[in-house]
C-alpha cells in the first residue's frame, strides 16, 4: 500500500513537472527589439543626451541607453525580449539648460507572438507636444491574407536580366486590409507608420540566420481591400531587381506588409513627476512568398 502511494506521488510529480516545463517553453520567446531616439538637438545645444530605460514587469532594469548614440537607422536589435508581459519605458531629457531633466513614463505589452518590435523615442525641444513613444509591432500573416504567385522566379532568373514579380492577394479577414507606408522626418520622430492605398513588395535574401533586403525597387499591389476582395500588381511603374543581386542557391522571398485599423493612440497628461507625452502603437502584419533559385 505504501509503495502504491509512493508510485502515485512520483507519477503526479513527474506529470506536474512536465506540464510546468511545457508552460515555460510556451512563454519563452526571443523577440528582437530595435529602437532609435530623435535626440539631435542635445548635441546642438550642448546638453546631456537623453536617457532611455526599459524596465520589466518586476521593476528590474532591462536596458539603458547610456552608451547609445542615435543612428537614424535601426540596423541591429538593442535587446531581445525573452518573455511576454508589460514593459515600461522611462525617458529623461533636458529641455533647456537647467539641471533638472524632463521625464515621461509609459508602457507597452508584449504578447509573445510578435516577430520584432521597434521602439522610437521622439523628443521635440521646440515643442514638447509631440514628445512620446512610438511602438511598431510586427507579426506574421495572422489575418490570413491569401497571396497568389503569377510569375516564375526561376524562369526569369534563367533567361532575363531582371526579376519582375507579379502577385494577386485576397483579403479573407473581416476588417479592411491596407498597405503600410513609412514617413521619416529630420526634426520629429524617427518614422511614422500609416495605412496606405497601395502595398509595397520587398525583395529579401536569407543570409546567415536573417532575411536581408536585396535593396531593389519592387512592384506594388493595389490595397484597401474589403473581405473577399482581391488586389492586383500595379503595372504603371516597372520596378524590377537586377538578377546580379542573386546567385544560384539563394533562398529568397517577396515580403509584403499590411495593416488594418487597429492602431493605438493615447495622450498622457502631465503629473507632478512626469511631463505630458503621446503614445502611438502600430501593428504591421506580413505575408511572404519564399522560393529558392537553382
Amino acid at each position: 500500500m505504501q509503495l502504491h502511494r509512493i508510485a502515485i506521488l512520483l507519477f503526479t510529480h513527474i506529470f506536474v513537472s512536465s506540464l510546468y516545463s511545457q508552460v515555460l517553453k510556451q512563454h519563452r520567446v526571443s523577440i528582437p527589439l530595435y529602437f532609435d531616439i530623435n535626440d539631435d538637438y542635445h548635441e546642438m545645444l550642448g546638453l546631456k543626451q537623453a536617457l532611455v530605460e526599459i524596465i520589466t514587469a518586476k521593476d528590474t532594469l532591462l536596458y539603458s541607453s547610456k552608451k547609445y548614440k542615435p543612428l537614424r537607422r535601426q540596423t541591429n536589435p538593442v535587446i531581445k525580449i525573452t518573455s511576454p508581459g508589460t514593459y515600461k519605458v522611462r525617458v529623461s531629457y533636458y529641455a533647456d539648460s537647467t539641471l533638472t531633466p524632463s521625464t515621461f513614463l509609459d508602457s507597452f505589452k508584449i504578447a509573445g507572438d510578435e516577430i520584432k518590435i521597434e521602439l522610437n523615442i521622439n523628443i521635440q525641444w521646440f515643442d514638447g507636444n509631440e514628445d512620446g513613444l512610438y511602438v511598431n509591432k510586427y507579426y506574421g500573416n495572422k489575418l490570413n491574407v491569401v497571396l497568389k504567385r503569377l510569375w516564375n522566379p526561376q524562369q526569369q532568373f534563367d533567361v532575363k536580366r531582371k526579376l519582375l514579380p507579379e502577385y494577386e492577394w485576397t483579403n479573407t479577414y473581416d476588417s479592411v486590409i491596407y498597405g503600410v507606408h513609412y514617413l521619416s522626418s529630420s526634426h520629429s520622430m524617427i518614422s511614422w507608420v500609416s495605412n496606405w492605398k497601395i502595398a509595397f513588395m520587398e525583395f529579401e535574401i536569407f543570409k546567415g540566420d536573417n532575411w536581408l533586403s536585396a535593396n531593389c525597387n519592387a512592384p506594388r499591389l493595389d490595397a484597401i481591400l474589403n473581405k473577399g476582395e482581391t488586389g492586383k500588381t500595379l503595372k504603371d511603374m516597372v520596378l524590377d531587381c537586377d538578377k546580379e543581386n542573386y546567385k544560384p542557391g539563394d533562398s529568397c522571398r517577396i515580403l509584403i506588409k499590411y495593416g488594418i485599423n487597429d492602431a493605438i493612440f493615447r495622450t498622457t497628461n502631465a503629473t507632478a513627476m512626469y511631463t505630458a507625452h503621446n503614445y502611438s502603437e502600430h501593428h504591421i502584419y506580413q505575408v511572404a512568398d519564399e522560393f529558392r533559385l537553382k
